[in-house]
């Protein structure tokens, strides 16, 4: 949520920015009491991740980044660690392994989790628990270390999910000694209870072996699944899917049912998505019943909140929830705008995405937990992300207490949640792209002017580099297409800067005083560059530390004009190869330059012309004088003598002159290779396809094929190679 206006003061931005760090801290301290959270998470040499490390998370965590950075990686580490310390199932560990089906019977299978292998792996954070969830587990101590006490005293593994007294039945004889060991097991768990926050750590040593730290708080704690008390984990994976679904029979036996759903909180998650009706059927019934007996409803409230997400992401539609039907059975009527109703059944897939995902979380997951979510955005346009994060943070995160941690590409999700204070948004960059030991992992805060304006700049936001240089180029006409071309050919120069298209002369040198001139201020002069075609300086004479370059071609297309890529280009584009040579090429390229010298020669003519003009135009005066008007007229006088004069002196015969001499220029530049550098390359591969040997190809197919050429063959072009070298090599400003 962008609160700053384009022309709020400075002053005024400072103090929303501490409203807004207040804010942030007064959500901090009610949630550090609330909930099961994550405050912090480093992981190390785990598969994409070389190193990332965040901390002073919020309730709500997004990360965003490239694909194959490693973002879905930090989801299972999370789940690694977990499971390991202690599951909702016996060996839950094991099936971490089984889902990636890794034997760890077999190194060469362990291996894959490595990215360094002789280095181990290494993953550590910071848990919190709610104050409420301490004083359900100190007045519950010695029930829950019971299982714990007959482990220890049997020296069997106890399943903990499954456990029951039942079992002294089996172990008659260490019933005493059971009973002896509980108070000091409990009393034990109570005082570790007392600290902040609790410190795990996960070594996996480069032969397979696994070492955790010892922590009895939280093994405790993660293998005791009471969603009604505890909070839980829960991962929902980027592979969902929705499938048309039949009631059959309502199981209304809550027991049975939480044991299917810790069954799928973290793994076998392929099934969470299958029985969505049948869990609303079978809330449904269970909240009839719980009314007939007299217990308060919370039917109603879910009714609002779905009434809400139509509301925000629907709104021509409305979900009349769970229906009893005529014939005795149960439907899920939509009313559309028309008035129409249709079954639930008969949403898209990004519909779908929305009340089936949000009914899901809503209705599986307790409170005080901690949701995993990998690609929020999955079968979403950007309209229907619009108000997504909000919504998700209010309900199921701020309403519930639970801490929410989001994986997206979404620039969209992106802009809604950068500068929001309850949000903590963190780029992810790709280990290439990272010295050995750089944090993968940078926090997005739009939390000063300068940064503030990168951010609304930056085309897209998942890319964006937090504390990076930021290069904007001039373009006209289709001004994206330096971003592009550089994006192309340029792909690791492209990660590890910002690329932002300017537009017109004049938008760039706006764009770049306000950019340059507030980071020259922070001391950070040298993150800020634009980059123009070669007789379109920004400045005439460039201010004292500008970093200011230029193409050494008239536009960036100029460096497409290599015969042997266009020629292949045409091939790929017309299934046969139109020309005899590439020597064919560049006569077919010149003589397309040639058509455009009438053209040319009047756009340098009246640049002249228009020159000459602007320079007899002086209005100065005295701004301190007390007659305006006096103080200002000698000046439009004398700008109008100037005028006369310029006018006499720009008669026919000097215009004529000018003209011979452009055209002689432009002429010898097309007797030799300059008009490759001089003449504009965009226009002249426009007039290429104008050729009847091009019938059928468009300039922008074969531009774009032209460059997927040159990035199969890897070539990058020498005079773009050296403006990219030129910004690399001034001191980094991002560390």
């Amino acid at each position: 949520m962008r609160l700053l206006g384009d022309y709020v003061t400075l002053g005024a931005k400072a103090a929303l920015m501490f409203l807004r760090e207040a804010d942030r801290l007064l959500v901090q301290i009610e949630e550090e009491s609330a909930a099961m959270r994550f405050s912090s998470l480093r992981v190390r040499n785990f598969k994409a991740i070389q190193r990332f490390e965040i901390d002073n998370l919020t309730d709500f965590v997004l990360i965003a980044g490239p694909n194959g950075c490693g973002k879905s990686c930090v989801l299972d580490a999370i789940r690694l660690l977990k499971s390991v310390y202690g599951g909702y199932q016996q060996n839950e560990w094991l099936q971490w392994f089984g889902e990636f089906q890794i034997d760890l019977n077999d190194p060469e299978q362990v291996q894959r989790l490595f990215r360094d292998r002789e280095q181990s792996i290494q993953m550590a954070a910071t848990v919190q628990l709610g104050d409420s969830e301490k004083n359900y587990l100190m007045a519950n101590a010695e029930e829950i270390v019971e299982p714990m006490a007959w482990a220890n005293v049997t020296g069997y593994p106890i399943d903990v999910p499954t456990f029951s007294p039942a079992i002294a039945t089996q172990f008659r004889q260490f019933g005493e000694l059971v009973r002896q060991r509980i108070p000091a097991l409990a009393q034990e768990f109570v005082e570790s209870l007392s600290v902040d926050s609790y410190d795990l750590a996960l070594t996996i040593t480069p032969d397979g072996k696994l070492w955790p730290q010892p922590n009895q708080a939280l093994e405790i704690v993660f293998q005791t699944y009471r969603p009604n008390d505890l909070g839980v984990i829960e991962y929902h994976s980027a592979a969902r899917s929705y499938q048309r679904e039949m009631i059959g029979g309502v199981n209304l036996d809550v027991k049975q049912l939480d044991s299917e759903r810790k069954q799928h909180t973290l793994y076998n998650w392929q099934n969470k998505y299958s029985n969505v009706k049948t869990e609303l059927a079978g809330t449904y019934i269970r909240e009839l019943v719980s009314k007939a007996s007299g217990v308060e409803s919370s039917r109603n409230d879910l009714n609002e909140t779905l009434r809400e997400l139509f509301q925000i992401f629907f709104p021509e539609k409305e979900y009349l929830g769970v229906q009893p039907a005529p014939n005795g059975g149960l439907s899920f009527p939509v009313r559309t705008g028309g008035g129409q109703l249709h079954d639930i059944n008969e949403l898209s897939s990004g519909e779908k995405e929305v009340l089936y995902g949000y009914l899901r979380l809503r209705n599986s997951t307790p409170k005080h937990s901690t949701i995993l979510l990998d690609e929020p955005e999955l079968h979403l346009n950007p309209a229907l992300l619009r108000g997504f994060p909000d919504f998700y943070h209010k309900h199921l995160g701020r309403a519930r207490s639970n801490q929410l941690w989001l994986v997206t590409h979404s620039d969209a999700l992106l802009r809604q949640a950068v500068g929001n204070p309850n949000y903590s948004v963190f780029h992810m960059t790709s280990v290439n792209l990272d010295d050995s030991d750089g944090n993968q992992a940078r926090e997005i805060i739009a939390s000063d002017e300068l940064e503030q304006a990168t951010i609304d700049l930056v085309g897209d936001l998942a890319g964006y580099q937090p504390r990076g240089k930021v290069v904007l180029f001039e373009g006209g006409g289709e001004t994206d297409i330096d971003v592009f071309i550089t994006q192309k050919l340029f792909p690791e120069f492209s990660k590890r800067v910002n690329l932002i298209s300017g537009g017109s002369k004049r938008r760039v040198q706006d764009l770049y005083e306000v950019l340059s001139g507030t980071a020259e201020k922070a001391g950070i002069g040298k993150r800020f560059y634009v980059v123009t075609d070669k007789d379109s300086n920004v400045y005439e004479v460039p201010p004292a530390g500008t970093q200011q370059l230029n193409w050494d071609v008239y536009h960036i297309e100029n460096y497409l004009l290599v015969p042997s890529f266009v020629r292949e280009a045409v091939q790929v584009l017309t299934t046969k190869d139109r020309f005899d040579s590439d020597d064919a090429v560049l006569d077919c390229l010149r003589i397309a330059a040639c058509k455009l010298l009438p053209g040319l020669v009047m756009e340098r003519l009246r640049k002249f012309v228009n020159e000459r003009i602007v320079r007899t135009v002086d209005l100065g005066g005295d701004p301190k004088s007390n007659d305006p008007v006096g103080a200002l007229l000698p000046a439009v006088e004398a700008t109008f003598a100037r005028l006369d004069r310029t006018q006499s002196e720009l008669n026919e015969d000097v215009l004529r002159l000018q003209a011979s001499d452009i055209e002689s220029t432009l002429q010898q530049a097309l007797a030799g290779d300059g008009w490759l550098s001089e003449f504009p390359g965009r226009l002249i591969l426009k007039r290429f396809c104008a050729d009847e040997k091009m019938r059928g190809v468009s300039y922008e197919a074969l531009r774009n094929v032209i460059v997927d050429q040159m990035v199969d063959a890897g070539y990058q072009p020498a005079g773009m190679a050296y403006v990219i070298d030129r910004i690399q090599s001034n001191e980094d400003t991002d560390s």
